[in-house]
């Protein structure tokens, strides 16, 4: 793919992608990848070091998957459950398997905002 996990061109480092051209569909999803390419090149202009976003979180989920997937046939996609990482645990119930799923994304999120913030 074309894309650094930082959402920065391979090959031009200082230029950023967020919205529909990173490869992400969907108003909420082409925001969040603005917002993820902001923090990261407001870090990068302050001398900060990256912070990757945790991949099981949602914002982390679309960017391995805009990322790492193979560029023969690739499909922009929305998030969805299929682009988390499994569980640790075999879970039967597939609302359950979800809410854990949720729950994990949700914590992640949080550590990661903590921890840019303890840059500032």
């Amino acid at each position: 793919m074309f894309l650094n996990r930082d959402l920065s061109l391979k090959g031009y480092p200082k230029t950023y992608m967020a919205g529909q051209i990173t490869g992400v569909e969907g108003y909420i999803e082409s925001t969040a990848m603005g917002l993820i390419a902001g923090i990261n090149a407001s870090r990068k202009l302050r001398g900060k070091d990256f912070v990757p976003v945790p991949e099981n979180s949602a914002h982390g989920a679309l960017i391995k998957y805009i990322t790492e997937s193979n560029p023969e046939g690739f499909q922009p996609s929305n998030i969805n459950f299929g682009l988390f990482s499994s569980l640790k645990e075999r879970v039967k119930d597939r609302k359950f398997k979800r809410r854990l799923i949720v729950e994990r994304a949700l914590k992640s999120w949080k550590e990661y905002l903590t921890r840019i913030k303890e840059d500032e």
